[in-house]
């Protein structure tokens, strides 16, 4: 392997831009260039905190996205109640979406905490069945997660009555920094109970999710796939995002849309990232050309 493909790509200069454009960008493409928090920490609220310690790995992809932003940029409007946090995990085995709200120790807040997490499930849910591949969809589950200190005032009978609806909300408590990798890394279908296991923090990436994580760019590169796929993707119907691999003439697009269009394309001379971006996807278990389709940008 050479050295180009082994050192890191850049990250994007939109890593400086953090306010959301609803002019150029639908909601999923705010949530995905915007909203990732790169280090994984989620600092203190309501007496709580909580990092996601993911191993910097190609084989997974893990990133975390605040979703209760400042109210003068909101991901989600001020009158409609939104969560702190949701944590998007992928390997060959699972893919999986977990709400995390962060609440006080009075039962109220902890069931207000459920509607949060319901409501932003409901809303994801339906931007992807408008915007994704329908094998997306197909694959991706969701859950939930409610931490809270020691002592909480937990809302047993309403987990209880969401899990017998099909949606698993779990109840963590912990008084200090908990580490939740092990419960967004997994579908958990039963009860679960926090146990705290330290371990050390990894703020690096494997390829593919430094990518999505620190390299998006916060404008569209007007170039010749843009031309034939974006107004043929009826504008935002879908998701087109470019990413900063190495410099402005180095880079990648992501277009997806909810007519099975799939497609990482890229800029670059020769294939060094086109085997890269392979090679990572074989590792997620994404070996089906329908699935992600990689071609090159003229």
């Amino acid at each position: 392997m050479s050295d180009k493909r082994e050192k890191q790509p850049v990250k994007s200069k939109s890593q400086n831009h953090k306010k959301l454009d609803w002019d150029k960008f639908n909601f999923l493409e705010n949530l995905l260039i915007f909203c990732t928090v790169p280090n994984g920490n989620a600092p203190p609220e309501s007496g709580v905190e909580f990092r996601i310690n993911s191993p910097a790995s190609d084989d997974i992809v893990c990133i975390l996205f605040k979703i209760d932003r400042d109210n003068n940029d909101p991901l989600i409007t001020s009158d409609e109640v939104r969560p702190d946090y949701m944590a998007f995990y992928t390997d060959e085995e699972v893919c999986v979406c977990t709400i995390i709200e962060m609440k006080g120790t009075a039962e109220n807040r902890l069931e207000h905490g459920i509607e949060q997490i319901k409501k932003f499930r409901d809303k994801l849910r339906s931007e992807i069945k408008e915007r994704l591949p329908n094998r997306f969809s197909s694959r991706l589950k969701f859950q939930g997660i409610l931490l809270s200190p020691p002592n909480s005032q937990v809302p047993l009978k309403k987990l209880t009555e969401e899990a017998k609806r099909g949606f698993r909300i779990h109840s963590l408590m912990w008084d200090k920094k908990a580490e939740l990798f092990k419960y967004v890394s997994k579908f958990h279908d039963g009860f679960v109970r926090y146990e705290h296991k330290p371990d050390p923090h990894e703020e690096e990436h494997g390829f593919i999710e430094g990518v999505l994580v620190e390299q998006a760019m916060n404008y569209r590169k007007n170039d010749n796939y843009h031309t034939a796929n974006f107004v043929a993707n009826n504008n935002q119907r879908g998701v087109y995002i470019n990413y900063e691999l190495e410099d402005n003439r180095v880079y990648a697009a992501l277009c997806l849309d909810n007519q099975n269009k799939s497609e990482c394309a890229i800029k670059e001379n020769g294939n060094e990232y086109n085997d890269k971006v392979k090679e990572c996807l074989e590792k997620l278990g994404i070996t089906n050309p329908k699935s992600l389709k990689i071609v090159k940008i003229d």
